[in-house]
């Protein structure tokens, strides 16, 4: 995963494995261009999308991603989720009233 080594990345998070969905995720979302992650709240959907998305990003001091989330909560959980990576990577949640 580019300079960000997925097994790096879960055991900083506490994981020993992916589950199903997630490594389908990680595989369907590296190879096509569109993909819709369906599954329960609480199976790890977060953690599914940003994966393959780390193999796209280097430590810049420039803007190389950007995600839009209908939601004030949805927003802290992803930045959240990226801080427990570990990855070194900066990121901001700009959300209304902040």
């Amino acid at each position: 995963m580019s300079q960000f080594e997925l097994h790096e990345i879960l055991q900083k998070m506490g994981i020993e494995k992916l589950n199903p969905m997630q490594e389908e995720a990680l595989e369907h979302i590296s190879s096509q261009k569109d993909v819709v992650l369906l599954s329960p709240t609480g199976t790890g959907k977060t953690l599914a999308f940003l994966l393959p998305l780390m193999k796209k990003l280097e430590i810049k001091q420039e803007i190389q991603l950007l995600i839009l989330v209908p939601a004030r909560e949805l927003a802290i959980q992803i930045e959240q989720v990226i801080r427990s990576m570990g990855t070194g990577l900066k990121v901001n949640s700009v959300y209304g009233g902040h």
